[in-house]
């Protein structure tokens, strides 16, 4: 009889779009929801979730129950989020923490955030200017005024952690423990596997696969496989992940080449290695790719082989 009852509580709560135009969405009864927060058309609202005053929540988006969004939070649309998450809560950062102050959260289309995930508010940064000091870990100025973004199409599965200002790109999975401290840039199309570390202001570059329990301290290139904890190395090419993307077999041996040429090889230091792959390889795209990412590294430290 109780469940009878709870189902006949259950019905359409009129919201309103972008267009200020009355739409339906599905809100369960024991939801609260305060007054400020946009709902757009589509949205389903889960029991006992909570939805903060300058929460934004597009088309289509499921709060599957006991989820708590909050603060200056824009979730995508498509996007599912699973129960006992906590997004856009105060960050972790105490040079702000009595001052409350904070910087929005903005999550992308069609992500999929499972049970008890926090994803955190970013930070005005305003005690750095491009790094720490002048020879430490950077800051991409490209960053500097937003707050914590995530991409459209990641997958968080359960336990994982997002610190403040850190950046997502497309197509992200984050497996489960996964945890990122503040200011770690994860590339698109990167796995993080269970468990994993990843220090703050490091990157990890597109394509990149990190091991299980790993501790991640310094930049991992793009296309490569980082595993391990203290040290945490590079073990080699994703090449599952290059053939999953429709990389030629050209492609990746060239890549191999590079690979050996720039990690593997014991000849010389890596700064004249990397000044020679530089010239022997400047009219490949990929290898190029690499390149790039170590000359704009924000740890200022490069994963080894």
């Amino acid at each position: 009889m109780a469940i009878e009852n709870l189902k006949t509580k259950m019905k359409m709560y009129p919201v309103i779009d972008d267009d200020m135009s009355s739409v339906n969405t599905n809100i369960h009864p024991t939801a609260i929801i305060e007054e400020g927060a946009v709902i757009e058309e589509g949205v389903k609202i889960g029991p006992y979730c909570t939805v903060g005053k300058d929460v934004v929540l597009k088309k289509n988006v499921v709060l599957k129950s006991h989820v708590v969004v909050t603060g200056q939070t824009t979730i995508g649309e498509g996007t599912e989020i699973y129960p006992f998450a906590v997004i856009g809560e105060m960050h972790n950062d105490l040079k702000y923490y009595r001052t409350k102050e904070s910087m929005p959260l903005e999550i992308g289309k069609n992500c999929v955030i499972r049970e008890a995930c926090t994803i955190t508010l970013g930070t005005p940064k305003r005690f750095y200017e491009t790094g720490l000091t002048s020879n430490g870990p950077k800051i991409d100025e490209k960053y500097m005024d937003k707050g914590t973004v995530i991409g459209d199409n990641c997958v968080f599965l359960q336990y994982v952690h997002v610190g403040h200002d850190c950046i997502f790109g497309n197509n992200i999975v984050a497996s489960a423990y996964s945890k990122f401290s503040g200011e770690a840039y994860i590339h698109d199309n990167a796995i993080i596997s269970g468990d994993a570390s990843v220090a703050q202001f490091c990157t990890i570059g597109k394509g990149a696969f990190i091991g299980g329990m790993s501790g991640v301290d310094s930049d991992v290139v793009p296309y490569c496989i980082g595993d391990g904890y203290d040290p945490f190395r590079l073990r080699g090419l994703n090449l599952v992940g290059l053939k999953r993307a429709g990389v030629s077999e050209e492609e990746i041996r060239i890549l191999k080449n590079f690979y050996k040429d720039l990690f593997v090889s014991k000849k010389d230091t890596f700064k004249i290695r990397l000044e020679r792959v530089k010239k022997e390889y400047e009219k490949y795209a990929k290898p190029n790719e690499i390149l790039q990412f170590i000359e704009n590294s924000s740890r200022k430290r490069i994963t080894q082989a």
